[in-house]
């Protein structure tokens, strides 16, 4: 058997083969130039990629290695190569040699650092929107009974990076079921300096096995959200499509961290080590006296602080990303501040909100630390990262030294 796309077939055998129509001689499959990276029970991915400069060239891959690049301007052909809407095709082949094709455009995939689904029947379950894997599948609990809250379910991923972003890509669960996502509408939240504004890309309004919402915009969270009861939702994968945003103030690179208390086992280099999936732990602190800090009460109970170095920055955003397997109610009720040794601490805001994947500060201020406060007993604390961005200000001085 076989699958082809836009004049490339490849046919699946004990030694796979791929045919150009128009350019080969008819019946004539050639074999891949380079070794396959797989055995013949395993579950692979190709990818046809039409590249256009400096010359039309076919590549294709095999689970990430390539095994054809082939000039096609050397060749005589009859007919356009690959003549399909988008500049890439994915082949999908699972155990059973069954094949599906999926379209998407040549422009980079966005990496997705974490998701959060409003309820999850297995833990960790939301990790499977971004696995690359189309027939695992992030299945919900029956949501109507949960906290009496039948409405407003998301489905939210946070990106690693800003991003401009051009299409959102959608696959559903391949087994069954696939109403279930018929009501959500998919959206892009817009993030500025200063401002944040949320762009819906569509509606999903008809069962299908995959949906494209070719939308623009520049953020780096994509929700996709439902106001109607929900009994269960069940999906396969989330791709968002875009370059990164370099205009975007850059992430300031973190020197040191600390903690009130900390576990070993979850240290707090967790909070920047780039990891979502890693997190800094407390150790339980319900009895630590209170910590003093200047112009603040005497009842701060827990500090989380983030050292930028000796020099100074113009902070435009802070960025804490919660702990995405469980008990993102830690966190609520912190207060987070700018610090530098020759000014005020600035109070940036709180963490009001119970549960969220990730929580962003846009009023910025001036200084080399970042710091969170709770002004109340905390029991246990957890956090996965903390992002600073912003531009260097220069190495402070006194006049006369």
């Amino acid at each position: 058997m076989g699958a082809w796309a836009g004049g490339v077939e490849i046919t699946f055998r004990s030694s796979p083969e791929y045919y150009l129509y128009g350019c080969f001689t008819p019946g004539s499959p050639q074999h891949f130039p380079n070794a396959l990276p797989y055995d013949s029970d395993n579950v692979r991915v190709w990818t046809i990629t039409r590249k256009k400069t400096p010359a039309m060239t076919l590549v294709i891959h095999c689970d990430d290695k390539e095994v054809v690049n082939l000039v096609i301007s050397n060749l005589t052909c009859t007919q356009d190569v690959a003549p399909w809407s988008w500049d890439v095709v994915e082949i999908y082949l699972d155990d059973s040699n069954s094949a599906t094709v999926y379209y998407r455009p040549g422009i980079p995939k966005a990496e997705i650092g974490i998701a959060h689904l409003s309820s999850d029947e297995i833990p960790l379950t939301q990790a499977l929107l971004f696995d690359g894997d189309y027939n695992t599948t992030a299945i919900s609990q029956n949501y109507t009974l949960l906290d009496n809250k039948p409405e407003n379910f998301a489905i939210i991923l946070v990106l690693k990076h800003v991003t401009r972003i051009k299409m959102i890509r959608i696959l559903n669960r391949v087994d069954c079921c696939r109403d279930r996502l018929i009501g959500f509408k998919v959206i892009i939240r817009e993030e500025e300096v200063g401002n944040s504004k949320a762009i819906t890309c569509g509606t999903i309004e008809e069962e299908s096995l995959e949906y494209e919402f070719a939308c623009e915009g520049v953020g780096y969270r994509v929700s996709l959200r439902n106001s109607n009861p929900i009994e269960w939702v069940n999906l396969a994968e989330v791709e968002v499509y875009g370059e990164r945003d370099f205009q975007f103030p850059s992430m300031i690179p973190v020197v040191d961290a600390e903690m009130t208390t900390v576990e070993e086992s979850h240290p707090v280099t967790n909070l920047y080590d780039g990891d979502y999936r890693t997190f800094a732990l407390s150790s339980q602190s319900d009895q630590l006296p209170p910590i003093s800090r200047a112009g603040s009460p005497s009842s701060i109970h827990f500090v989380i602080t983030i050292s930028l170095g000796s020099f100074s920055y113009k902070i435009r955003s802070i960025r804490l990303i919660n702990r995405f397997d469980g008990e993102r109610d830690t966190i609520t009720g912190f207060d987070v501040f700018i610090m530098d040794g020759s000014i005020d601490d600035q109070y940036i805001g709180s963490v009001s909100e119970d549960g969220r994947a990730d929580y962003s500060f846009r009023d910025g201020g001036i200084g080399n630390k970042v710091e969170l406060r709770k002004n109340s007993t905390v029991h246990s604390v957890n956090l996965a990262e903390v992002e600073v961005y912003g531009t260097l200000l220069g190495k402070q001085c006194t006049i006369g030294h």
